[in-house]
């Protein structure tokens, strides 16, 4: 609005009484200046709100997993791990981003690559996570948690989790549903 302001401004009103360099010069903040931070913040804006669950269940070929982890009958694990409130809140995005340096900046990217899928219909079925899923993620919660440390069975697994020999899942029941239970866009 500023830069629309600015640019009608100068150029229905004080262009005139502005000197050459002056009209120039407002014109160029106005149209070439001004629009880039504003960009660099509605894209900050989109890409924090890409966190919600909403926003994943926008996306009609994620509806199914959405509404499997909302199901108060499902017993997956995203399922479970919703209906218990073991992640207070952004759901998929915390079991989907990597912890470290560069893991929030690789979902961000990631989910942009969605998007971009979705828009121009070019996601194959059936979805799969990019790069597969690292159950090391899991180990962010639950590899000091009191429940999982006591497990024996965790104990003796856990290296085999950080190698990427094992999964979680290998025990446990799938984190979403099986491609054959999913639905077809």
């Amino acid at each position: 609005l500023l830069a629309i302001g600015l640019t009608c401004w100068v150029l229905l009103g004080r262009r005139r009484e502005l000197s050459g360099f002056q009209s120039k010069f407002t014109l160029f903040l106005s149209i070439c200046v001004l629009p880039f931070p504003v960009m660099l913040m509605n894209t900050a804006v989109g890409l924090e709100q890409a966190k919600q669950v909403d926003f994943c269940s926008s996306c009609h070929v994620m509806r199914d997993f959405v509404g499997d982890m909302q199901n108060p009958t499902s017993t997956r694990l995203a399922a479970l791990h919703y209906q218990n409130r073991y992640i207070q809140e952004d759901h998929c995005y915390v079991c989907h981003t990597n912890y470290g340096l560069f893991g929030t900046l690789e979902a961000k990217i990631g989910g942009i690559s969605h998007i971009w899928e979705e828009t121009t219909g070019t996601y194959e079925l059936p979805i799969q996570a990019k790069g597969g899923y690292q159950f090391t993620v899991c180990l962010n919660c639950h590899g000091l948690s009191a429940k999982f440390a006591k497990n024996d069975l965790h104990q003796t697994v856990i290296g085999q989790v950080l190698a990427g020999e094992t999964a979680c899942t290998d025990c446990h029941d799938l984190s979403h549903p099986a491609p054959a239970e999913r639905g077809r866009p």
